[in-house]
This record gives structure tokens, sequence and C-alpha cells, in this order.
């Protein structure tokens, strides 16, 4: 995939996504709106070198001295598990993870502060399965071979929590051997798919039948997502059938989806990576059977706590404060999580270990940091542990925090602690440019690129982008034509040599603020009659364009594309006090940021305007009760054959009056003032003649009506009765959630099919990670479901030529017509015979669709397609 290439397509088929949505009624209007969003939408990608790391051998290769703390078994037994998934026989270790599981081990407090993509999880999972594998060598057998595999995932066991561990005899104490804090759950779901891959698989399952005496290594998600809230049992005693109910329907679901993927793999015809992009799909359900490790549900986890525990935060504080209910016999709750991890702490206290891990640390700063920080102190004093103590071990990871003996400071306070920490950071792991490398290309390399030639001349490449450039800076630093550059950068895509820089681009896309310009057209848009606005701009800054004119934000119908000028009110003061409008709030006390943070939009008619300008060349014709009902085209020599009415929907009610319906009244505005005069007041030379919408409300009630109009003047479509968007009016511009699902959506279209096919988003809040996860979730699902909705309506439409014959021959018999059908070879003809009544009601109303028949069908394909309808 040539990133270039990707930006280049990206580029256009967001432009072209945001003029479909807003196309207006002028034409060049949307052409100079077109060079717009080309030229500012995009800045120039941006190219970045990454970091290559010394590696130090793959994890067959670790010795005694690089293993610590553990026993010969153990060490035996580690080796073989993590080569088993998450670090195969072919992948070899940095220099700073072998450093991170050395010293993790030896019981010193650790952080990574390695870049992105360094291995940085790797580096922390390593040493905390290392501890519970050392552990997991003195375990007692669990259940052995051809024991009877009952369901504990039925309603009645759900209800009596963990039958899973019972049915397989695992009788080793039950607790948290380590907890995996996160900052959000985007950061958990990941997590989660990625020890589902090294403790869940099925090489993995094998392994630790055959090592381990069937015991697993048990993992559990504890979020807001994991169900089920409450409690097992009512204050009564009785089941809470309702929660039970809900955590079954849960189950079901993750066992359905996970077996559906299974029998896909399993059945697959198709390549390898078709398979493997099963087992990717696998990884994000969980495993629902006796032998998994994983689990799923609260009940669950609180009778028989997990090794391994990965959850955020505010999860972790709720769970701190939940206890059990002494009014409810045998009651269950997060409180007998950390009571049973204390008592195994408990009962050994040189050996067993507490292992916390903290990810994303430089994110805990400030308030937030403080909280967690003292929420990390509640968690030790449950599980009966010292900050200071051996048995508690600390894992964490950063992006930022360098400087080392801020850094060392930072956590000593975070974690209590009096214990120096060790930082791992790159440094002494990067790679350095080997002699001979760094000559320039020569004209005949340049012509014919290889794969061999990037190598002999990495030295050079890397030192042509010393920091982050602009691409075009980098091709011209490399002295390669684009056609040199492209096949350039396609190498180093297609590339997996060590030798070989890689880089990370960074393509900065903003979102348009909207369309902006003065009420005065140019001279050069004088044919487009539609044209009653300006030279546009998207700087809603600039107040006043070069002749002294307002510049406000222009608004259209998004039905008919008729352009709308919009404005902040204000009064100005005379014998005959009148609204003015002006681009920006004038009230003072908003400023400076109070008026930029509501959309115009959203404004009430207190505060906002909205004007409506004629078309060039045409005037009012008003009716006796001072209402527009047309705009006219003047005659041309007393010829009408140009001659043109455009109709005004201007609404009930009439001009002048407070009767609360909206109205469209006579008016002009004055460019350079934004004075609006009603009709029939008495219009300057410079004024532009229009209207100006009103709502028909006495001022007492301006701050409760709507600003934007209800209905378009031009083409009349009424959203007077639409709750969820009450104006057909909009700004030229997509809401920052929006914007970003559109992004999204077509950046993944970009992306090639494959294994690598993947997107992930960052915000910079929980709200608005959650809007952005919901609405590119649920733009997508409509998405598939009008397509398949299409699909069916192809489907359930007859042949034209059959419809044709049917209409010509109305008295035709059924036999007539499957002689037809055969006769001229009629597609999938024997169905079409077996739906005459269908293909006849079709011929006397081509209109005819059975709904019901169109989403059942629907619903089918939604279902094979793996999507819930």
């Amino acid at each position: 995939m040539n990133p270039i290439n990707r930006h280049e397509e990206l580029k256009k088929v967001l432009v072209q996504y945001l003029l479909t949505t807003h196309q207006t009624l002028s034409p060049t209007l949307n052409a100079e709106r077109k060079r717009l969003l080309e030229d500012e939408l995009f800045l120039d990608a941006f190219i970045e070198a990454l970091p290559m790391y010394k590696t130090w051998g793959p994890v067959g290769q670790l010795q005694d001295a690089d293993l610590p703390n553990m026993s010969e078994d153990g060490r035996r037994l580690f080796k073989e598990f993590i080569a088993k998934g998450l670090m195969p026989d072919d992948r070899r270790m940095y220099m700073h993870q072998h450093e991170m599981l050395r010293k993790a081990l030896s019981g010193q407090p650790c952080m990574i502060t390695t870049g992105t993509s360094s291995g940085k999880t790797e580096s922390f999972l390593m040493p905390l399965l290392a501890r519970i594998i050392n552990e997991a060598v003195r375990w007692h057998p669990a259940a052995p071979e051809g024991t009877p595999d009952m369901d504990p995932f039925s309603g009645r066991n759900l209800a009596t929590y963990n039958k899973r561990r019972e049915t397989r005899h695992e009788d080793r104490p039950a607790a948290v051997r380590a907890i995996i804090m996160y900052p959000m759950n985007a950061l958990v779901d990941d997590q989660i798919s990625r020890l589902r891959r090294t403790l869940d698989s099925d090489e993995v399952h094998q392994f630790l039948d055959a090592n381990l005496d069937r015991n697993r290594i048990t993992f559990g998600k504890y979020n807001g997502n994991t169900p089920v809230a409450g409690h097992p049992k009512k204050s009564d005693g009785s089941p809470n059938t309702y929660a039970i109910s809900k955590l079954k329907e849960e189950v079901t679901k993750y066992r359905q989806a996970y077996s559906q993927l299974k029998q896909k793999r399993d059945k697959s015809t198709a390549d390898e990576a078709e398979k493997e992009r099963t087992e990717e799909l696998m990884s994000f359900f969980p495993r629902v059977d006796r032998d998994s490790a994983e689990m799923i549900y609260r009940w669950e986890m609180q009778d028989t706590p997990p090794d391994i525990m990965i959850t955020n935060y505010s999860m972790l504080s709720a769970m701190l404060m939940r206890n059990t209910d002494p009014a409810i016999t045998d009651d269950k709750s997060d409180a007998d999580i950390f009571e049973k991890t204390k008592t195994w702490l408990a009962e050994d206290r040189t050996n067993n270990k507490f292992t916390l891990v903290i990810d994303e640390l430089h994110l805990y700063r400030g308030t937030a940091g403080t909280e967690v920080a003292y929420l990390i102190r509640l968690l030790l004093e449950r599980l009966g542990l010292e900050p200071d103590s051996e048995q508690f071990c600390i894992l964490a990871s950063s992006a930022s925090l360098q400087e080392q003996e801020k850094a060392d400071d930072f956590l000593k306070k975070f974690f209590a602690t009096s214990r120096n920490f060790q930082i791992i950071t790159d440094e002494s792991s990067r790679l350095e440019i080997r002699p001979g490398t760094d000559q320039e290309f020569s004209e005949p390399d340049k012509e014919n690129l290889t794969e061999d030639v990037l190598i002999a001349h990495s030295g050079f490449i890397r030192n042509r982008l010393p920091a982050p450039a602009k691409v075009s800076d980098f091709q011209n630093r490399l002295g390669l034509s684009d056609d040199q550059f492209t096949k350039f950068m396609e190498i180093l895509d297609a590339s997996h040599s060590p030798d070989i820089p890689r880089y990370r681009l960074h393509w900065m896309i903003r979102n348009s603020p909207g369309i902006f310009a003065s009420a005065c057209p140019d001279a050069a848009t004088a044919g487009d009659i539609y044209r009653t606005v300006g030279t546009i701009s998207q700087q809603k800054d600039k107040l006043v364009d070069e002749n002294g004119n307002y510049i406000y934000e222009i608004l259209f119908c998004e039905h008919c594309g008729t352009l709308f000028i919009s404005g902040y009110k204000t009064q100005m003061s005379g014998v005959m006090p009148t609204d003015a409008l002006l681009p920006q709030s004038a009230n003072l006390e908003a400023l400076p940021n109070g008026f930029s943070e509501t959309l115009i939009t959203r404004e009430k008619e207190k505060n906002a305007g909205v004007f409506w300008s004629l078309p060039k060349g045409f005037k009012w014709m008003i009716n006796n009760r001072a209402r527009v009902h047309h705009f006219c085209s003047p005659l041309t020599n007393g010829n009408q054959e140009n001659h043109q009415e455009i109709p005004v929907y201007a609404m009930a009610g009439s001009q002048g009056d407070h009767d609360g319906n909206p109205v469209w009244k006579p008016a002009s505005l004055n460019p350079k003032t934004g004075k609006i005069s009603l009709f029939p007041a008495a219009i300057s030379q410079d004024d532009i003649a229009g209207l100006y919408y009103s709502s028909g409300r006495p001022d007492s009630e301006l701050e409760k009506a709507p600003a934007m109009p209800p209905i378009c003047p031009h083409c009349g479509n009424d959203h007077s009765g639409n709750k969820a968007f009450p104006s057909p009016v909009r700004q030229i511009r997509l809401g920052h959630d929006r914007y970003t699902q559109a992004l999204a959506k077509k950046l993944f279209s970009t992306l090639e099919e494959g294994n690598a096919k993947k997107l992930l988003a960052f915000s910079d809040s929980r709200e608005s990670a959650a809007r952005l996860s919901h609405g590119i979730e649920a733009a997508h699902w409509r998405d598939i479901l009008r397509s398949v909705i299409y699909g069916e309506l192809l489907v359930d439409v007859p042949p034209a030529e059959l419809i044709e014959w049917i209409k010509d021959h109305p008295r035709a018999s059924d036999w007539e017509i499957n002689t037809f059908i055969i006769q001229h070879n009629i597609l999938n003809g024997e169905d079409w015979f077996k739906n005459l009544p269908k293909v006849k009601a079709w011929a006397q109303n081509p209109d005819l669709f059975s709904l019901k028949n169109i989403t059942n069908e629907a619903w089918s394909r939604l279902q094979d397609i793996g999507v819930c309808p």
C-alpha cells in the first residue's frame, strides 16, 4: 500500500463526499468551494522516521541470569509458553524488552518509556506472565481427560457462579495475581484481544494441557461493559431471574459469535490469509466453553478471581467501595475479589507476589493523577500490602516520561514507595547507521530502485530525514522524481528487511468551519442568478471584505440548495428601531469565547437572524397583505421568453403581526452596516432586497424561538413537525463527530483488503471517544442496511421484458406466461413463474412492494453476513 497514493485518494473521496452532502443551488459557488476544500482541507503530509531497535534474540535463548528468581521448571516452561503466542520463535526480542524482563524479575519497580510500536505491551506482559508461570508449576492437576463436560454456562449454573472451576477440578487458591489498569475502555478492549491470543488459543490450550496439568492462566475484563450488574440473588434469597436472564443473553451472544467464526475458520476453503483474518476476528469475542481461560461475567470473577484482571481506574474505584449485602444469604460482591487476593498473599509472604501494571502513566497527572495515586494506596491497604513490600511488583509504561531525575521523583510519589525505579528507554537499543551505507543514489540506481539498492543506501536514506518533514521535502532531499519516489515508497511498504528504515506518515486534516462571504456577489459570477454572496472563504474570524462589507456565515437549504445569510442580531436605534445583522455577537459579556462555542444554527431568534437575498435581476411581487408571493425577473423589451417567476413559500401570518406563525418579510439588508429595513421602508442604492425571517412571536418570547426557519421559502420543504431536524436550513459544514466518522469511514475504505486492514481512532475525551465509536458503528450499519435493502429491491423486481409482455397481454394465461419465460430465457424464470401473482401485481402497479417480504429478506441477509439486524 503506497501511503502517498492513499493520501491523494482519501483527499479526493472526502472532498467529493463533502461537496455531495452540501450541494448548493449555485454552480459557481460549488466550484469555488471545491477548490477551497482541495487547497485548505488537507495540509501537506508529513513523514517521520521510526527508530530502528537492536534485537537481543529469540526467547528460547534466555539463560538463567536473564530470568532471576525463577525455578528451573519455571524458566523452561516460560520460554516454551511465550513462544506459543506472545513472542513466537521467529520473532526476536528487542534489547529494551530483555532489559525490562530481567530487571522486573529481579524485584525492581520498572517503567518503560520507549516510543510507539516498540513493543511496550510485550515488555510488561512477559515479566507478569513469568511470575504466574513460576507459581503455576506448583499447581495441582486440573480436570483429567475424559471428565464429563457439564455446561458451566447454562442458566442454572450461571446463577451458582463458577461451575466451570468445579467441573475442571481446579483447586489452586483463587486470587488476582496481576491487575493491568488502562485509562480508557478502548485500550482495555485492545488488551483483552491480545490476551485471548496469548492465553486462550487452541495451541496454548494444548500446551497447558501437556505442561501445566490442564490448568489455565485465567484472565478477565472488569469494566462497565462486563455482564452483569447487580446481585445474583434478591433480598429474600430467591434468584435474581432478571439479571440471570440478561447474563444468559450475553453469554449466548458470545457463544454464537465465536462458534460461527470457528466454523468459518475450520471449514474455510480459502487460503491461509483468509483463515488468519478469521482468527483475528475470533480474538474480538470471548471463548465460551468449559476449557476457556477467560472469565466473562462479574459473578464468576467475584467467586473465583482471575489470575489477571484488566480494568480502568473508574471501575477499580467503584469495586473498592462495593461490599456484600448482609441481608442476602451467600451474597457475592467485588469485595470478595480483594479479600481472596489478600488471603492468598498472606499465605506465602515470600513467593506470592501481586503485580500492578499502569499503562500510559503520563496521563495520570494533575487532579486526575492524584485521585489515581490515592486509589492505589487504598488498593494496597485492602490487599494488606505496604508500598515498599517485596510482594508488591510495579510495572508501568509511558511515552513521555524521559527525564530520569524528575521521572523517578514522580514515580515514587505516585506509588508511595521509597524504592528506586528502573526507567528503561530505547537510547541504548537504537540501531546506528552501518558504515558504507550513506552514499547518494546514482542515476542508474534511481532508474532501477530495488530493495537491495535501498539496503545499500540505508544510511543515506536515514540521514535525509533527521526530523519529521513534509513528504515533498523528503523527496527532494533524496533527489527522486515523482515516479521514482512512488517506486521508493512501494519498496518500503513491501520490505520486511531490518536494514531498511521504517517511516510513519502524518496526515493533517481539518474540518471546515463553514463558508463565509459578504452579501455582495462579484461581477465575475454575474451569470449565476443563484449566486447571492461574494467570494467565499473558511476564515470565520474575518469580519469585513476589502470593500468594507460585512462577512457573514452562509447557510443553505438541504433540499434545494438555496443560499441564506446568517448573522447575530443587534438593535439599531432610531425613530423606528430595527434589527442589524453582525458577523459576530455584540454581546460583550460572551467574549472572548462564549459566542463562538454556540453554532448559529442553534441560536435563538433574539440572538440571530436569517436573510434570503433576491436572485440577481429579480424583484418582489407583493400582494395586498404586504406579503411576497413571487420573485419575478424583469421583462426584456417586452419579451417574456426569458421571463422567470420563483414562487415564495412565505407561510401563514401577515407582515407585522405577532400571531405566532412564522413568516418571511419583504426587507432589505445594508451589506456595510447590516441594517435590516422592512418593507415598505425606503431602500438605499447599496441595500440588497430580499426576505427576512420572523417567527411571528412577540419580543418577550424570542429567547425561546429558534432562529432557524422551519420552512424553506424557495422549495417549501416544511420541517415544522420534525423534532430531530426542525429546520431545513443548515450550515455548509459537518459537525465534529459526523466529520470524524466520515473521515474514519473514508480512510478505512481506502485501505487494502488483508490482514493489516485496521483502524484505531483516539479522542481527547471519553465522551468524544464513545460518540465516535457509536457513530462509526451506526453509520456503517445504516450503509449496510441501505445496500442490502437496495439489493433486495432489485431481486424483488421482475425483469422489465417480462413486465412489458404481461402489460401487452393482460388476458394471458399462466401457461402462456410460462411459455414466454421459457422461449425468451428470462433470468430466474422458474422463480418468477412460482410467483406469478406478484409478477402480475407488479405489472399493474410498478410502485407496489411488499415491505414485509423485503424486510424479512433483508434481515436474513444481514444475519448471513454476520450483522445484527
